[in-house]
């Protein structure tokens, strides 16, 4: 089993060599509305969003959740690449300006932006999360299973 002091020490290097893929450009202020049952994204207007602040727990068990955000694309940022991230610790898909433009989960946080969401002007950003729940132990992969692969 691996140490969690070793997991630390990996946590510690992926952090610090983030800096060297992506410089971010701007933190998001984000609005949360949480919901123990699954909200369809037409009803995303009629629900109350707060603020949340970044690594605050969201969520309980089962549950699911409506993020928002809105980011602007100057002249500066128009002809660069620029990716979204977002790391909810839960399934999720991102709409940008209605439109579903991927998913993220808690292998894959970062989405490429591409012209349409490039395009000068505000954007609105909603994310649909589903919390997660408890994986029992036998899922959890062995040293074994790695090797067979």
């Amino acid at each position: 089993m691996i140490s969690q002091k070793l997991i630390d020490k990996i946590e510690q290097r992926l952090n610090w060599l983030q800096a060297y893929f992506y410089n971010t450009i701007e933190v998001l202020k984000v609005e949360v509305a949480e919901s123990a049952d699954y909200i369809d994204k037409a009803e995303i207007n009629q629900l109350e969003f707060g603020e949340i602040e970044q690594g605050e727990n969201w969520g309980k068990e089962w549950s699911s959740a409506w993020f928002k955000a809105e980011y602007e694309i100057n002249s500066d940022l128009k002809d660069k690449s620029l990716f979204l991230a977002a790391d909810l610790g839960g399934e999720s898909i991102v709409y940008i300006d209605d439109l579903a433009i991927g998913a993220i989960d808690r292998e894959h946080n970062e989405i490429p932006l591409q012209k349409r969401e490039l395009a000068s002007g505000k954007h609105q950003v909603f994310i649909q999360a589903y919390c997660g729940h408890e994986v029992p132990a036998y899922f959890k992969p062995r040293p074994t299973d790695v090797e067979e692969i």
